[in-house]
């Protein structure tokens, strides 16, 4: 059963917004933390909080509906949580028919997904990030 794209603006994209919302509000939570971990593994612990933020919750619905529209379902997505929630925003916002949002640089220094990227952009990042994945 397809999804609409009505059901995408008003349910999926939320739902991702707020699990992005909830890892970043834990990071800027113990950035004390992050900040006495040494500089070499800050990006790591970043990472493990985002994680952490992302598993408590329960996102079983969510995965349903993503896999519906064959995308990532966040089972793996602990390697780098916030560009796998990044990646799936962007391609929800393109199959809504929706330009995604401008991104601000990360805490880490990365830049998310931003306006102009192009669909075939982010094809050939996330072919990129599935086979250093595997």
């Amino acid at each position: 059963m397809p999804l609409s794209e009505s059901y995408i603006v008003e349910k999926l994209i939320p739902a991702l917004d707020s699990l992005r919302d909830g890892a970043r509000a834990i990071e800027r939570r113990q950035s004390i933390a992050i900040g006495a971990a040494p500089a070499s593994h800050r990006d790591s612990a970043r990472n493990l909080l985002h994680y952490l933020a992302l598993r408590q919750r329960d996102i079983s619905e969510l995965q349903r509906d993503l896999a519906v529209l064959g995308l990532s379902r966040l089972g793996r997505a602990e390697a780098n949580v916030m560009a796998s929630l990044e990646a799936v925003s962007y391609a929800l916002h393109r199959l809504a028919g929706c330009a995604p949002p401008a991104r601000e640089t990360t805490s880490n220094g990365r830049m998310c997904w931003r306006r102009s990227a192009s669909f075939r952009t982010f094809r050939r990042a996330t072919a990129r990030n599935a086979l250093s994945a595997s």
